[in-house]
C-alpha cells in the first residue's frame, strides 16, 4: 500500500514536469488536482493502492514525459527511457504495449510531419534500436520469470477469459451505470468535449497522439470478455492513460480570458467532477455503491445515501439478523 501511494505520488510529480512544459502554474496545479481527485485515480492511489494502477500511471507519465522530451531534443537518454517506461508498463501488464502509439504517432499534426518522420527516424537509429532493446529485456523477464516457476515459456494467467474483439462493449464500457467511464468519471467528458477542441493550440504534438491511441485502447479495453473488469470503480484499466488526458484537460483551463464567464465555468466543472468523484469514491470504499452488478435502479437509491455510522451489535440472546446483500 504505501509503495502503492509513493509510485502515485511520483507518477503525479512527473506529471507535472511535462505539465508545465506547455501551461502555466496555475493551469498545472488545476489539472493535476482535476485527474488526482477527479478521477478513480484516487481510489486506486489510495484505498486500492497494493493495486498495479498507480505504478502503471507512473509508467506512462514517465513515458509521455520521455516521449516529449525526445521529439524536442533526440537524445539517448529519453530514447532509453522511453524503452525502459514502456517496458516496465508491459511487464506489469500486457496491454500496456498499446501505449507504444505515443512515441510512434507524437508529432505527425501535418503532411509535412508525416513526410519528415522516416528521415528523423533514420538518422537516430542507433538511439530507437538502444530503446528497443532495453524494452524487450525489461518485458522478458516475464517469460523468465514463468519458465523457473512451470518450465513454460508463456503461461495463460487469465484461463476462461479473453479477448473477443468481434464484439467489443464500448457503449456499455462508457455509459452503462453498471461501470461506465463517462457515468462514474464525468471529468473524461468535459477533458474531451472542451480541452480536446483547444489541444491544438498549445499542444499541437499530442493531438494525434489521443485521436489514434485513444479509440484503438477503447476498443482493446472493451473487447475482452468480462468488460467491466470485475470488482471496481469506475474503469480501472484506464487509469493508465490520465497522463495523456492531463494535457488536453489542461488546455480546457487556460482557454478563454483568464477570469472570463467561460474560464470560470470550467473550473467550476472540474470542481463539481472533484466533489462527485470524493463522494462516489468515498460510497465505493463503503460498499454504499457496490463494486460490481450496478444497475441504475441501485445508483438512483445509493446515490446520497451514507455508510452506517455504527455497526449494531446483536444481543446475546438474539438470533442474528438475515444477511442483506449489497
Amino acid at each position: 500500500m504505501l509503495s502503492g501511494l509513493l509510485y502515485s505520488i511520483l507518477g503525479l510529480w512527473i506529471l507535472r514536469k511535462l505539465l508545465l512544459r506547455y501551461y502555466s502554474d496555475a493551469a498545472t496545479a488545476w489539472a493535476l488536482a482535476g485527474i488526482a481527485l477527479g478521477t478513480n485515480y484516487f481510489v486506486y492511489a489510495t484505498h486500492e493502492a497494493a493495486n498495479s494502477h498507480g505504478v502503471l500511471f507512473l509508467w506512462q507519465a514517465a513515458l509521455l514525459y520521455c516521449t516529449a522530451r525526445w521529439y524536442e531534443t533526440p537524445e539517448r537518454r529519453w530514447a532509453g527511457g522511453i524503452g525502459l517506461f514502456l517496458g516496465l508498463a508491459t511487464l506489469t501488464r500486457f496491454s500496456e504495449a498499446l501505449y507504444v502509439l505515443i512515441p510512434l504517432v507524437w508529432g505527425l499534426d501535418s503532411l509535412a510531419a508525416v513526410r519528415q518522420r522516416p528521415a528523423l527516424l533514420a538518422r537516430h537509429a542507433g538511439q530507437l534500436a538502444g530503446a528497443v532493446v532495453i524494452g524487450l529485456a525489461v518485458v522478458s523477464l516475464q517469460f523468465l520469470f514463468w519458465h523457473s516457476v512451470s518450465g513454460h515459456w508463456v503461461l495463460d494467467s487469465y484461463q476462461g477469459e479473453h479477448f473477443d474483439f468481434a464484439a467489443p462493449h464500448i457503449v456499455e464500457g462508457l455509459v452503462s451505470f453498471r461501470r461506465g467511464w463517462f457515468i462514474y468519471t464525468p471529468l473524461v467528458v468535459l477533458i474531451l468535449a472542451v480541452g480536446m477542441p483547444r489541444l491544438q493550440r498549445y499542444v499541437p504534438a499530442a493531438v494525434p497522439v489521443l485521436f489514434i491511441f485513444l479509440p484503438v485502447l477503447l476498443y482493446v479495453t472493451f473487447s475482452w470478455v468480462q468488460w467491466w473488469y470485475g470488482w471496481g470503480f469506475s474503469t480501472r484499466p484506464l487509469v493508465s492513460c490520465y497522463p495523456l488526458l492531463a494535457l488536453p484537460l489542461g488546455a480546457a483551463l487556460v482557454g478563454g480570458r483568464p477570469g472570463s464567464a467561460g474560464s470560470k465555468a470550467v473550473r467550476g466543472l472540474v470542481l463539481g467532477c472533484i466533489a462527485l468523484n470524493m463522494w462516489q469514491g468515498w460510497q465505493y470504499v463503503n460498499n454504499v455503491l457496490p463494486g460490481d452488478e450496478m444497475t441504475y435502479t441501485l445508483y438512483r437509491e445509493r446515490l446520497f445515501q451514507v455508510p452506517p455510522w455504527e455497526v449494531s451489535q446483536p444481543t446475546p440472546d438474539a438470533p442474528p439478523p438475515p444477511m442483506t446483500p449489497w
